[in-house]
């Protein structure tokens, strides 16, 4: 093995492989790390030492933050406080939806007119959604808590043994300590303002960059990178091809799946179902999966709120597309 990241370093472009080369004589073989899809990405090669050192300097501030945190108290207080958290927003959902039930009673004995009611339905079933979506976040961070209380007893050790020794270990060595360590190490060296200044910051493949940089964020699971990203190249494509436009459509159904994601549902209605009718009105991508997506995403949705009705219309819309679906592919 000759690269300490073979299988761990990924361009932050396009998502592909970050591979090890060496230049030639007259450049006194220099080793260089660079993107295996250089023909199509734009992101720039660096001196293999550079990016290493980047790497290991960046390693040891993040283990020093991280061994402070353990030392001191670990996660305990983290996960009492989430639990907490959890408990206090499923008393406020409890109490919404004794109130929403207590609506449906007034309109019935005829004290709220069907104005009313529907104004008083949709705050609360507002504030329904958006305590969810809060009760949700809550319990992922308690997991990832967990979580991190759980490996801390192995990943000190062996972050520390390669800090150490860094300098002593040979290359396969490396590489299988930081496999324990790390999931991905993302690469980029100012690809993209090399690009805007010879495209245009609005140029539509300025908006395709934007867009892999969403993808590899999304990834990774840091979605507020990705939606940023994913915001950029909308506005592009907005500018370019109007609001209609399948790329469009394509953009905010990203935005839907990683609100939804991020567990918050109230932004990821409003990105479906932007992304729904462009969708349903090209003929390649009316029955598709992605319509099957967001006609699923809305029966959850509304059952969520309360919406019988809605989330009936949804679920047979989806069971239907499904049906196709499974006859295309006979």
């Amino acid at each position: 093995m000759r690269n300490t990241f073979a299988g761990l370093l990924f361009c932050k472009c396009c998502g592909k492989r970050i591979g090890r080369t060496t230049l030639a004589a007259s450049q006194n073989h220099r080793v260089r790390l660079r993107c295996v899809n250089a023909r199509n990405c734009h992101n720039s090669s660096s001196d293999y030492d550079v990016v290493e050192e980047e790497i290991v300097n960046a390693l040891r501030l993040w283990f020093e933050g991280y061994k402070v945190k353990i030392e001191t108290v670990g996660y305990a207080d983290d996960i009492k406080e989430c639990n907490a958290r959890i408990k206090r927003l499923q008393q406020e959902i409890d109490k919404l939806n004794a109130q929403l039930t207590k609506a449906f009673n007034l309109v019935e004995q005829g004290i709220y007119t069907l104005e009313i009611f529907q104004q008083r339905r949709d705050s609360l079933t507002s504030s329904i959604a958006d305590a969810c979506d809060r009760q949700l976040q809550a319990e992922k961070l308690l997991l990832d808590y967990e979580e991190n209380e759980t490996s801390r007893n192995s990943l000190i050790p062996q972050t520390t043994a390669l800090l150490e020794c860094y300098e002593e270990m040979s290359i396969s060595e490396r590489n299988a300590i930081l496999k324990t360590i790390l999931e991905k190490i993302e690469y980029r060296k100012k690809a993209l303002r090399i690009f805007k200044a010879g495209l245009g910051g609005m140029h539509p493949d300025v908006a395709t960059c934007y867009n892999n940089m969403a993808g590899v964020y999304e990834d990774m699971k840091e979605y507020d990178k990705a939606l940023k990203y994913s915001k950029k190249a909308l506005k592009i494509w907005e500018r370019w091809f109007g609001k209609e436009h399948i790329y469009v459509a394509e953009s905010c159904y990203r935005m839907g799946f990683i609100y939804y994601k991020k567990n918050e549902w109230g932004k990821a209605y409003t990105y479906f179902d932007r992304a729904l009718p462009i969708f349903l009105s090209y003929e390649e991508t009316a029955v598709s999966r992605r319509t099957y997506t967001i006609y699923s995403f809305m029966a959850i949705f509304y059952d969520l709120i309360g919406d019988e009705v809605k989330a009936k219309e949804y679920i047979d819309k989806s069971n239907k597309i499904e049906e196709m679906l499974d006859k295309s592919a006979e």
